[in-house]
């Protein structure tokens, strides 16, 4: 017999592509400054996941090194300026333009990584 997941990725993949897919609409009708959005945006994903992390993970949180914590928070720290600037850049083009400029990074990242590496 098959092993079923306990919750449906499929239902999953459907929440987190409403959420994506809203976020940027929601961001622009915001009155706050990205700054503001962008803390607590992330503020309020790291409080949802982490009970979860903690509950499931904690043996391989122990074993993590503090060169490995402080790569982590400079991937933060960069994920935190993307929100940051991502969210402050509605505020001078439509969503429409914001979202595929945003949507192409991964394009930008070949081409620098080609250029650089």
């Amino acid at each position: 017999m098959r092993n079923q997941p306990a919750f449906n990725p499929y239902l999953a993949l459907l929440i987190g592509v409403i959420a994506v897919s809203t976020s940027a609409i929601f961001v622009k009708l915001s009155a706050a400054p990205a700054s503001i959005i962008a803390t607590y945006r992330l503020l309020f994903t790291v409080l949802l996941m982490l009970p979860f992390i903690l509950w499931k993970h904690m043996r391989e949180i122990k074993e993590i090194t503090g060169r490995d914590w402080a790569l982590s928070a400079l991937a933060g720290i960069f994920l935190a300026l993307h929100f940051i600037l991502w969210f402050e850049s509605l505020n001078y083009t439509s969503v429409a333009s914001s979202v595929v400029l945003v949507t192409l990074q991964p394009l930008f990242s070949f081409a620098g990584a080609y250029f650089f590496f």
